[in-house]
């Protein structure tokens, strides 16, 4: 079974800030903490879930890498 968009997501910042030590709670805005290292780090880990099929698609894209 794989995992919403959404959850993703959260699964994915909270875990980025978690291991950089930052402290984060449920419900706040996690935007103001996520530098350009830490975004990075979050789409590394979200890309990775799509090409494994391990996050749901919620619409389908064509792979444009050739």
């Amino acid at each position: 079974m794989s995992t919403s968009q959404k959850e993703a997501v959260f699964a994915a910042v909270t875990s980025v800030l978690s291991e950089s030590n930052v402290q984060f709670e449920e419900g706040s805005d996690a935007a103001p903490l996520l530098t350009r290292e830490f975004r990075a780090q979050v789409t590394s880990i979200l890309v990775e879930g799509f090409k494994s099929g391990t996050i749901a698609l919620d619409k389908s894209f064509e792979d444009d890498s050739a």
